[in-house]
């Protein structure tokens, strides 16, 4: 009877171990098929030991791993297309998390901030790793806090350089969860737009400057002349007369100047081009020039090349900037100065130089002296009646014809002013 027992406890010991074993076995394959995200391929009731709880955990399972591939799948396709669509948009496009982390940057954004990004991995990095800027975090926090929000112009900071970025921004919340959200911004840079903002400011101030000084000196000389005409000398008469007509002249270049910038600024600057003889130019415009050249004692050294040199440029214009060019040596070289004008043919260019040995220019100033109203010695300059434009002129001029210029100090002493221009 014992034996009995103990044998029947045996065969209760030896089903349970075996179902045991069958579970065990079943919920390792089932945990290994939800790891690779697999369909469980169970056999249901034809497997030894299956139970009818366990053909339907499976079908409900491998229900779920189905469903969840296809959300994958769906998610893989909507993430792609949405690359896909960054990838292709001209703007740059940051998505950040919660937490500010960059999980997303397009090709757009990588190529405009490439100075500062490098071949550094930016996804992962904080946003403000990247961009110091305590306006744009402002930006995001009120994006979080209202979910959308107007643009903003945004300067963007890293070690010495400066843009400025048109920002808008959206946010993605979570259904469950609102630290999950997400946040896109979307960055047009505008720090062209904003450097010509600035260009132009400059320049209306600058004009109004300019402007003002013969401005309020013909008015106060037409004043007295107004108020003591009877009482003043024939002599007084005639010196505010002289003075009138200088600061005429003095609006009249300014004007004359700043109709020439505005022209060949332009979007069509009328330029009418045409096989001109580059040495014959030369020597025509000194022509017009050589009575101020005799009063002013300069002596002039002609290093023309032997051959003429054919340009296809616009000859007024070319005309225009040697006519600037001898008409500063005139003014702002001491008397008994060497002008000299050299031209030199390479291999589809010519080189031209306009040289004084007068004092030449500071270091300091060189790099400047082709920008509007810039000018060495303010005072001296409007005393004789430059406009500041002339050197501007000239640049505008040459790179019209694809060219380019730069001045340096001569040796021995003087400015030196060299071009190069593309030939026929």
């Amino acid at each position: 009877m014992d034996a009995f027992i103990i044998l029947i406890l045996i065969g209760l010991l030896l089903y349970f171990f075996r179902k045991y074993l069958l579970y065990r076995n079943y919920v390792k394959h089932l945990a290994d098929s939800l790891k690779v995200r697999q369909s469980y391929l169970y056999e249901g009731d034809s497997e030894p030991g299956s139970s009818k709880q366990m053909v339907k955990l499976t079908e409900r399972i491998n229900s779920l791993i189905k469903d969840n591939t296809r959300l994958q799948q769906k998610q893989a396709s909507h993430l792609g297309q949405l690359e896909a669509t960054l990838e292709n948009m001209l703007e740059g496009v940051i998505v950040l998390d919660h937490k500010n982390h960059i999980l997303l940057a397009n090709n757009a954004l990588r190529d405009s901030f490439s100075s500062w990004i490098g071949k550094s991995e930016i996804v992962g990095q904080r946003l403000e790793a990247l961009f110091s800027s305590s306006k744009l975090r402002s930006f995001i926090d009120s994006i979080k806090a209202g979910g959308a929000n107007k643009p903003e112009e945004v300067e963007l900071i890293h070690a010495s350089d400066r843009r400025w970025v048109r920002v808008s921004g959206a946010q993605a919340r979570s259904d469950t969860n609102d630290s999950d959200a997400l946040i896109m911004l979307i960055f047009y840079e505008i720090t062209h737009q904003k450097e010509l903002e600035a260009v132009r400011r400059e320049f209306v101030a600058n004009v109004s400057h300019e402007l003002r000084t013969p401005v309020t000196i013909i008015k106060g000389y037409v004043d007295t002349l107004t108020q003591d005409y009877e009482t003043m000398s024939e002599s007084n008469k005639r010196l505010f007369l002289k003075k009138l007509k200088k600061n005429a002249d003095r609006m009249n270049d300014l004007l004359v100047d700043l109709l020439s910038l505005a022209k060949i600024e332009s979007t069509e600057p009328g330029t009418s081009f045409e096989r001109v003889g580059l040495n014959a130019l030369i020597r025509q415009v000194l022509a017009n020039y050589t009575d101020r050249l005799l009063d002013h004692k300069m002596e002039l050294e002609l290093q023309l090349s032997d051959t003429e040199i054919l340009l296809q440029a616009d000859r007024s214009k070319l005309e225009q900037v040697f006519e600037n060019l001898f008409h500063n040596a005139a003014k702002y070289t001491p008397e008994q100065s060497t002008l000299r004008v050299g031209t030199h043919q390479n291999e589809g260019e010519v080189q031209i130089w306009v040289e004084d040995n007068g004092e030449g220019i500071p270091e300091a100033d060189l790099p400047r002296i082709f920008e509007r109203f810039y000018r060495v010695e303010k005072g001296r300059s409007r005393d004789k009646g430059g406009t500041g434009l002339g050197l501007s002129i000239v640049k505008r001029i040459v790179a019209l014809h694809n060219g380019s210029v730069i001045a340096k100090n001569a040796e021995g002493g003087g400015l030196s002013i060299k071009m190069r221009i593309p030939t026929v």
